[in-house]
C-alpha cells in the first residue's frame, strides 16, 4: 500500500468521521442552547461552539489530506492516533444522547445554583434570627418589627406591615409597619372591620391563604384608602395561622413597580409568617394565663371578703367596692332578685370575655353569700322573736294592770317586726265599737280614741277572724278618722281571740311602701294578738276579783253602819265612803233634799274643795226624784253638766238614787274616764238598797 493510499485511509477519513461526529453533537446541542440562551453563561456558548470548531477543523484538514495525499505532519499513524482521541468526546456524547441537555447551560446553572445557596443560606440565616427575636419577644410589638425589617430587607418590599385579628374574628388591629424603611405610626391606630370592609387584610382572613394582587389599583379586593395612603402598586397579604386559627396577617406591598411574588417567595414568606404566628399566639396564651391568674386572685379575695360578711347589705357593699378595685371601674350595680344576684357595670367600654367571667363569678359568690346572710338574720331574727315572745309571757304573767300589759305588747311588737308603729284596740260588742287602749310610735292622745269597726283594715281582720295586711293604710273607701293615720303605706292587723270571743285586735303599720310583712311577720303578729287576749283574759279576772273584793269592802263597810249607832252626818260619810270603795270610784258625795234643792250632806274627807263647791246641776235632782240611775262617762262633753264641772277634776260621774223618807242621792265620782257596765249598774242599786238601811236607821238614832 502506497503511502499516498495510506494518508487517504487512516488520515482523511478519520479527519472525516471525527468532523461528521462533532458536527452531528452541534448540531444536536445548538437549539437547546438557543433556547436557553437567556439563562446560559457565556462559557456555557463556549463548550457548545467548540464542538462546530472542531468539526469545521477536522473537515478542513481531511479535505487537504484527501487532496494532497500526503499525512498531517508525515506521521499517519501519529495523525491517527490523534483523530481517534479526538472522536472519544463524540462518540461518549453520541452514545449519551438522551442526556446532551446537560451539556447545555451547565455553567449557568451552576451559577445559579451557587445564587441559590447563598440566597437559601441568607434567608436561612433571616430566618434563624427571626427565631431568635420571636424567642425574646414579649409583646406582639416586639415580634412584628424584626418580621417587618427582615421582609422588607429580603424583597425589597417598599411597605411590610402587621395587623392582629382579634378574638371575635370581627376586627384587625395594627400593631407595626414601616415604609420607605420608616415607622408608620398612624399603622398601629389601625382598626380593619373584617365583616363588612373589603381588603386584603379581610380576603387572607376568611380564606386562611394568601393573597396576591398584582395590580392593587384596579383590584375590588383591597381597601382603597389603604392603598392610597400606603401608595401600593403591587400587594401581597400572607395570614399568620396558629392552631388553626389565623391570629393575624402579614402584609407586603410594592411601591415603585408592580411586580409578582414567585412560589419560593411565598412559601418562605408563609415560613415567616407561620412563626410570627405562634409567637404571636404564644404571647396570647401567656397573657391570657397572666389574666387568668389575676382573675383567680381577684375572685379568690372578693369571696373571701364577700363571704366574711354576715349583714346583706355588708355583703351588697364589699362586693360593689371589690369589683371597682379589681375592674377599675367607677360605677357598680348590684341587682338582688329572689335567690339570683346580677351585677351590673357601667363602663364605655364592653366588658371583655375574662372581665364577664369575673363579674358572673362574683354574682353566684354574692347570691350564695347573701343566702348565708339571710339565713343567719332569718336564725337571729327568729331568736329575737322567741325571746320577744318569751319577754311578751313574762309581761302577761307577770303584770295585772291591763294597760301596762298592753302598753309593753304595742312596744315589743313594734320591735320585733321592726314597724315604725303599732296600736292595740279594744272591742266594745255593746256599742259596737273599737277603743284605742295603747299605741307605740303614734300620738299618745290616740288613746281612748273609738271608730265603728265597719271602717279600716281592722274591719278586715275582725270579720274574717285572721291577720290583715293591707298595701295601703289608709284606703280612701274605708278611711279611719284621725289624722295619726296619714302616711302610713302598709299595716297588718290580727284580731285578739280568746274562747271564741273577739276581744279587739292588735296592728303594726309601715310608713315606707318598699318593705312588705312577710308570712313570718303575720304568724308573730298573730302569737302577740293572742298573748294580748290572753293578758286580757288575765286583767280583767284580776279586775273582777278586785271588783269582788271592792263589793265586799263596801258592803262589810255598809253592814258596819247598820250595827253602829250613828249620826246622820256620819252615816252619809261613811256611806258615800263605801260607795266609791265597792264602786271603785275616787271619792263620793251624799246629796239629800233642802230648800234650795239638794245639797252636800255628807262624802267623807277626801272629797275635795273644788267639787264640794260645784252647783248641783238638774240632771242630777232628776235623777233624785224619779229614782233613776244617772251615769255620765264623759262629763267635759255632757251638756247635762255645767263648765264647772267640765273645769273640775273628774272625768266621770254614776248617781245613784236611795229612796226612803228622804230621798237621798249618792253620786260617785271617777278622776279617769270610766264606762258602766250592766254589773255596775246592779251594784249600784245594791249599793243603793244598803245606804237605804243605814240612812232610816240613823234617823230612827236621832229621833
Amino acid at each position: 500500500m502506497s503511502e499516498s493510499t495510506k494518508a487517504v485511509i487512516f488520515n482523511a477519513l478519520p479527519l472525516l468521521l471525527l468532523a461528521a461526529a462533532f458536527a452531528a453533537v452541534s448540531i444536536a446541542l445548538l437549539p437547546l442552547l438557543w433556547r436557553e440562551r437567556v439563562r446560559a453563561h457565556v462559557l456555557d456558548w463556549a463548550v457548545v461552539l467548540i464542538f462546530p470548531g472542531i468539526a469545521v477543523a477536522a473537515a478542513i484538514f481531511g479535505a487537504l489530506v484527501f487532496v494532497e495525499r500526503r499525512p498531517v505532519g508525515g506521521h499517519v499513524w501519529l495523525s491517527l492516533a490523534a483523530t481517534l482521541a479526538a472522536l472519544a468526546p463524540a462518540v461518549l456524547l453520541l452514545a449519551r444522547w438522551s442526556d446532551r441537555a446537560f451539556v447545555v447551560g451547565g455553567i449557568g446553572r451552576s451559577i445559579e445554583a451557587e445564587q441559590r445557596v447563598s440566597e437559601r443560606d441568607r434567608e436561612l440565616g433571616a430566618v434563624s434570627e427571626l427565631a431568635a427575636s420571636f424567642g425574646r419577644a414579649r409583646t406582639a410589638v416586639e415580634v412584628a418589627r424584626p418580621l417587618v425589617r427582615q421582609v422588607a430587607a429580603l424583597f425589597a418590599a417598599g411597605f411590610c406591615g402587621v395587623v392582629t385579628i382579634d378574638e371575635t374574628g370581627e376586627e384587625a388591629r395594627g400593631v407595626y409597619g414601616e415604609g420607605g424603611g420608616e415607622r408608620l405610626a398612624w399603622w398601629e391606630e389601625l382598626r380593619v372591620d373584617l365583616e363588612s370592609e373589603p381588603s386584603g387584610i379581610a380576603s387572607a382572613y376568611h380564606d386562611a391563604s394568601p393573597v396576591t394582587v398584582f395590580d392593587v389599583t384596579s383590584s375590588t379586593l383591597v381597601s382603597e384608602a389603604l392603598v392610597g395612603r400606603i401608595g401600593a402598586k403591587s400587594g401581597l397579604w400572607i395570614p399568620m395561622i396558629a392552631d388553626e386559627r389565623v391570629v393575624g396577617v402579614l402584609a407586603v406591598a410594592s411601591t415603585d413597580v408592580k411586580r409578582t411574588f414567585t412560589s419560593d417567595e411565598l412559601a418562605l414568606l408563609q415560613a415567616m409568617a407561620v412563626e410570627a404566628g405562634l409567637s404571636i399566639e404564644r404571647l396570647r396564651s401567656a397573657v391570657a394565663l397572666s389574666a387568668a391568674l389575676g382573675r383567680e386572685q381577684a375572685i379568690t379575695e372578693i369571696a373571701r371578703r364577700v363571704r366574711a360578711e354576715l349583714n346583706a347589705a355588708d355583703v351588697l357593699r364589699v362586693a360593689r367596692e371589690q369589683i371597682q378595685r379589681a375592674l377599675q371601674v367607677e360605677h357598680v350595680e348590684i341587682l338582688v332578685d329572689g335567690e339570683n344576684a346580677n351585677v351590673e357595670i357601667d363602663r364605655a367600654v364592653p366588658l371583655e370575655a375574662g372581665e364577664r367571667f369575673v363579674v358572673d363569678t362574683v354574682a353566684h359568690e354574692v347570691a350564695s353569700a347573701l343566702r348565708t346572710a339571710r339565713l343567719l338574720e332569718a336564725n337571729t331574727f327568729q331568736l329575737e322573736q322567741q325571746t320577744a315572745l318569751l319577754h311578751a309571757a313574762q309581761v302577761v304573767t307577770s303584770e295585772l294592770d291591763i294597760e301596762t300589759v298592753l302598753q309593753r305588747l304595742v312596744e315589743e311588737v313594734t320591735k320585733l317586726l321592726r314597724a315604725d308603729a303599732a296600736d292595740c284596740y279594744l272591742l266594745d260588742p255593746e256599742r259596737g265599737m273599737l277603743r284605742c287602749a295603747a299605741v307605740y310610735g303614734f300620738d299618745p292622745e290616740l288613746v281612748g280614741f273609738e271608730f265603728a269597726p265597719a271602717n279600716g283594715v281592722a274591719a278586715d281582720a275582725l270579720r274574717e277572724a285572721r291577720p290583715i295586711s293591707a298595701d295601703e293604710y289608709g284606703n280612701p273607701s274605708t278611711p279611719i278618722p284621725n289624722v295619726a293615720y296619714e302616711g302610713f303605706a302598709r299595716a297588718l292587723v290580727a284580731p285578739m281571740v280568746w274562747a271564741g270571743e273577739t276581744r279587739g285586735v292588735l296592728g303594726v303599720g309601715l310608713r315606707s311602701s318598699e318593705r312588705r310583712f312577710s308570712a313570718a311577720d303575720v304568724e308573730l303578729l298573730e302569737a302577740f294578738a293572742s298573748l294580748a287576749s290572753l293578758a286580757l283574759r288575765n286583767a280583767e279576772s284580776f279586775a273582777d276579783r278586785i271588783r269582788q273584793a271592792r263589793v265586799q269592802r263596801g258592803f262589810y263597810r255598809i253592814a258596819t253602819l247598820l250595827g253602829e249607832p250613828l249620826s246622820l252626818e256620819e252615816t252619809y260619810d261613811a256611806a258615800g265612803q263605801a260607795a266609791a270603795e265597792a264602786l271603785g270610784g275616787d271619792f263620793a258625795a251624799v246629796l239629800v233634799p233642802s230648800v234650795h234643792g239638794l245639797a252636800l250632806a255628807g262624802g267623807g274627807g277626801s272629797l275635795p274643795d273644788v267639787v264640794r263647791d260645784l252647783p248641783v246641776p238638774r240632771a242630777l235632782e232628776e235623777a233624785a226624784s224619779d229614782g233613776q240611775v244617772l251615769a255620765a262617762t264623759q262629763i267635759d262633753v255632757d251638756e247635762r253638766f255645767g263648765p264647772e264641772w267640765a273645769a273640775a277634776p273628774i272625768a266621770s260621774v254614776l248617781a245613784i238614787p236611795v229612796p226612803g223618807e228622804v230621798p237621798g242621792l249618792v253620786v260617785v265620782f271617777f278622776a279617769r274616764a270610766r264606762s258602766f257596765a250592766p254589773d255596775d249598774l246592779e251594784l249600784a242599786q245594791q249599793v243603793a238598797g244598803a245606804a237605804r238601811g243605814a240612812f232610816d236607821r240613823s234617823r230612827l238614832f236621832e229621833a
